[in-house]
């Protein structure tokens, strides 16, 4: 048998095998796809910890939940749903909902939907990004306010090395101010990627502003889209080591 030009290996002696050992193996090949699938059944769920997705519901308590159980390099998994989170948790000074360390959200393109919802505040943000190693991959963040002020779908609020974004859509309302996919708040990035991207009616796909004294360096926008923004991506940062943009 070849492996590779020029090369070749042997087997050794093939043994032989009884029908019973013919079908034994048969059954726990066929288990394998099973097997997979309940690996994969076994992620925890935003539906676990109380989430539910039609649009109505608040979601921060069982984003909360969720959260503090995975921990550190956790996995959530966001079923199909529109899940809301509104301001009103903020307004009442509740802490906001911080992914740390090595976590991740898993979600289905197109039908798992994150509502971040401003009614009370002036400035809102849905979810924090404050560590390394953060994966955000299948998730379609919607920038849903009713009042005058800005309204982020995700924040980074704390120094970030290798965060991923991918597959992953951020919408606004379109002909309203202040509605951001990722905004950097004093933050370090190094290392950041996003990939497969989709921007839409909002007034800054990325946004880092020229207020903003933070540290980037390595950042990447790979296959990434937009349409009906004031500007897709905007970084004001005159020390910036690299960044890349490829379609």
């Amino acid at each position: 048998m070849m492996n590779g030009p020029g090369r070749s290996f042997s087997l050794g002696p093939v043994p032989r095998l009884s029908r019973r050992e013919i079908l034994a193996a048969a059954t726990v090949a066929a288990a394998v796809p099973s097997a997979i699938v309940a690996a994969t059944q076994r992620t925890p769920s935003l539906a676990d910890f109380g989430g539910v997705g039609n649009g109505i519901a608040d979601n921060y308590e069982a984003f909360r939940r969720a959260l503090a159980a995975i921990g550190p390099s956790g996995t959530l998994y966001i079923p199909p749903g529109n899940f809301k989170l509104h301001d009103d948790h903020a307004s009442r000074g509740a802490p906001p909902l911080t992914l740390i360390d090595g976590q991740k959200l898993l979600g289905e393109p197109g039908r798992s939907i994150l509502s971040v919802s401003r009614r009370k505040l002036s400035a809102f943000y849905g979810l924090a990004i404050a560590g390394g190693g953060i994966r955000i991959e299948g998730i379609e963040f919607r920038c849903d306010s009713a009042r005058a002020g800005w309204t982020a779908a995700v924040a980074i609020t704390g120094n970030s090395r290798d965060t991923i974004f991918r597959q992953t859509a951020f919408v606004g309302q379109g002909g309203r101010s202040g509605h951001y996919g990722v905004l950097p708040i004093g933050a370090d990035l190094d290392h950041f990627t996003m990939e497969q991207c989709r921007f839409q009616r909002l007034d800054f796909g990325f946004l880092r502003q020229t207020s903003d004294t933070a540290n980037y360096q390595y950042l990447s926008f790979i296959d990434c889209t937009g349409a009906d923004c004031t500007e897709v991506i905007e970084i004001n940062a005159p020390g910036l080591l690299f960044v890349e943009t490829r379609a």
